[in-house]
């Protein structure tokens, strides 16, 4: 018994494969598009054809032949249908672990805004006690003659001293860490703000035998907050008074770079390595563990970066090892020249 092609059809789709069929006909078109059909072969296993329709029609519009092509697709469309469900089961597992790491970041903000409170108001706790004992020691000091006991109330000032400089950073620290803490934007003469900052620690640098060269631009402006750009500059340098060797150099450059102005402090001193480079913003670090100055909370640069952060810029470190010295550098909004001339005039002056 001879079967028609819709024999081989899925019944499923029998019916509408006819209609299609006959519409094509009644159109009297020789091409219309493809259908996607699916066919059962001999062993009753399901393929996916996708098939052309070529008529061709004699003087009358009669159809005179039909030529059918049909191209398997069936291994296309499985690997299709599980494409898609492999897409859709990585986006659920995408939007899971969005969902995680969200509520992982809100409890770790959470951790850090209460570390900086309880940071911020132990500090403040402390300063009071600690401005006690910074006012009252050289005070008793002075009143003592006994040299052992004077040696005592030395060390006693250094320590309360040390103190009270780790407790008052960690203040600043953890109120730049928090986002509302406000920074006032000013146009600032880099060159004018980086020699005040010099000249504030000439006297360490005189004792050192240190040579501080200022070769900023006169003419080269910046829009930052002053008074914590005046904190970058201070503790950039006296990082570099610190670790420099007796009678080393320190050398501050600046150039614009489009909106930005990367901001330089080279010195002749101990170098650092690559491992130091990475750690060397973290808070209480510091590059030479056998050493304990007491003027150093090991804070400085952490409260470098926050500053430099909250302009919207970059802090990095550069050395090429042990002995051969380091560059810190920084980025800071280019500021408006409109009143350039006006402070060069100022600049000359000094």
């Amino acid at each position: 018994m001879e079967k028609s092609i819709f024999d081989f059809i899925d019944k499923n789709e029998k019916e509408s494969a006819k209609s299609s069929f006959e519409k094509k006909i009644l159109n009297k078109n020789s091409y219309s598009k493809a259908n996607e059909r699916t066919y059962i072969t001999r062993n009753g296993e399901k393929r996916i054809f996708v098939i052309h329709d070529f008529f061709s029609f004699d003087k009358d519009k009669n159809v005179k032949s039909v030529h059918t092509t049909m191209e398997d697709v069936t291994n296309r469309k499985k690997a299709e249908r599980e494409l898609r469900e492999a897409h859709e089961k990585l986006k659920t597992l995408n939007m899971h672990l969005e969902g995680k790491v969200e509520e992982r970041t809100s409890e770790v903000k959470k951790l850090l805004q209460q570390k900086d409170e309880f940071i911020n108001q132990l500090g403040h706790d402390l300063k009071t006690p600690l401005n006690l004992l910074v006012n009252l020691l050289p005070i008793l000091e002075k009143t003592e003659s006994d040299p052992k006991t004077k040696k005592m109330f030395e060390i006693l000032n250094r320590n309360t001293n040390r103190m009270k400089n780790i407790v008052v950073k960690t203040i600043k620290l953890a109120q730049l860490n928090d986002p509302s803490n406000v920074i006032y934007m000013d146009d600032i003469n880099l060159w004018e703000e980086a020699e005040s900052s010099i000249k504030d620690q000439q006297i360490m640098c005189d004792e050192k035998d240190f040579t501080v060269e200022n070769k900023i631009g006169k003419n080269i402006f910046v829009k930052a907050d002053r008074i914590r750009l005046g904190e970058v500059f201070g503790n950039l340098i006296n990082n570099a008074i610190k670790y420099n060797s007796y009678g080393g150099t320190i050398t501050v450059e600046a150039h614009e770079d489009g909106d930005f102005v990367t901001v330089s402090v080279m010195d002749s001193g101990m170098g650092i390595t690559g491992g130091q480079i990475d750690r060397v913003f973290d808070e209480f670090y510091k590059t030479d563990e056998s050493r304990h100055d007491f003027d150093s909370s090991g804070l400085g640069l952490s409260i470098c970066k926050r500053i430099v952060e909250k302009h919207g810029c970059r802090i990095w470190a550069e050395s090429s090892g042990k002995g051969k010295g380091s560059t810190f550098y920084f980025t800071i909004p280019i500021g408006s020249k409109i009143n350039k001339k006006d402070v060069s005039e100022k600049v000359k002056k000094i």
